[in-house]
C-alpha cells in the first residue's frame, strides 16, 4: 500500500517524481534480472560477485517495516524491507557501521482515489540507501515497527542484489497495482521479493497490511533459497 498522493519512484515522464516504464527499460530490467538469476549462494553466506562479501565480524541483518498510510484507509499500513550491515568492514564501500538500503514497491501513478484501481499503473519497485531523505524513511521521528526475517554472516550485498533483482524482475513481469479491496499492492511486491530472493517470509508485518498475503503469478528464481 502507498500513501495517497504520494511518490514511489523519482525521475520517469509525465507526472512529476512517477515513473513512466518504456519498452527500453523494460528490455533493461529483463536482462538485468536474468544477470542476477545467475548468482549463486552457499548457505548462510551467499557468494558476492563483487568478491568482498565475507568479512570476520560483520553481519547483515534483514527486516520489515511498516509505516501508517494516512486516513483514507484508516489502519492500513506500507510494508518495506531494510537490510542492515552491522559491523565495519576493513576496506571496500561502504567502510562505515550500520550502513542500510531499502528495497520496496509501489504504484507506477500518483492518483488521489485509492479504490480506482485502474488509475493505479503496474507495480513498480526502487532499491536505494536507506536514509533520511529516502522513500519510506521514518526522517528525524522513530523508526518504524518492524518484524525480523534473518541475521546473516558476512555483509549485505549479495542480499541486496538479489532483492534488487527480484524486484526489477516484478517490474518486468509488469502487474497491475491493485490497492482496494482485491489487493495486490506495494506489501505484495515486499513479500514476493523477499520470496524471490529466497529469503524467510515472516507470517505477517507490525499492523494491517492488506494486499501481504496475495500471490504475484511467479516468474523465474532469482536464485536458489538461503538456508
Amino acid at each position: 500500500m502507498e500513501a495517497v498522493g504520494s511518490t514511489s519512484a523519482s525521475g520517469g515522464a509525465g507526472v512529476p517524481g512517477t515513473q513512466v516504464k518504456s519498452s527500453a527499460a523494460r528490455d533493461q530490467h529483463a536482462a538485468f534480472a536474468q544477470a542476477m538469476s545467475e548468482v549463486k549462494g552457499q548457505g548462510d553466506q551467499p557468494q558476492d560477485i563483487s568478491g568482498e562479501q565475507e568479512h570476520d565480524g560483520v553481519t547483515c541483518t534483514v527486516d520489515v517495516r511498516s509505516k501508517r498510510i494516512g486516513a483514507t484507509l484508516g489502519t492500513a499500513r506500507h510494508a518495506y524491507i531494510v537490510t542492515t550491515e552491522n559491523g565495519e568492514r576493513p576496506e571496500g564501500d561502504p567502510p562505515y557501521l550500520g550502513s542500510q538500503t531499502l528495497h520496496r514497491g509501489g504504484p507506477e501513478s500518483r492518483v488521489q482515489d485509492p479504490t480506482d484501481a485502474s488509475s493505479w499503473g503496474d507495480i513498480i519497485t526502487d532499491s536505494e540507501e536507506f536514509k533520511k531523505g529516502a522513500l519510506d524513511h521514518h526522517g528525524s521521528g522513530k523508526p518504524h515497527p518492524s518484524v525480523p526475517v534473518k541475521t546473516f554472516d558476512g555483509t549485505c550485498d549479495a542480499i541486496d542484489r538479489k532483492l534488487e533483482a527480484a524486484g526489477q524482475q516484478i517490474e518486468v513481469e509488469g502487474h497491475e497495482y491493485r490497492a482496494w479491496p482485491d489487493s495486490q499492492n506495494s506489501n505484495t511486491a515486499a513479500r514476493a521479493m523477499l520470496e524471490r530472493a529466497g529469503l524467510p517470509i515472516p507470517d505477517d508485518p507490525y499492523g494491517w497490511t492488506p494486499g501481504w498475503d496475495a500471490d504475484l503469478p511467479k516468474g523465474k528464481a532469482v536464485k536458489e533459497p538461503i538456508n
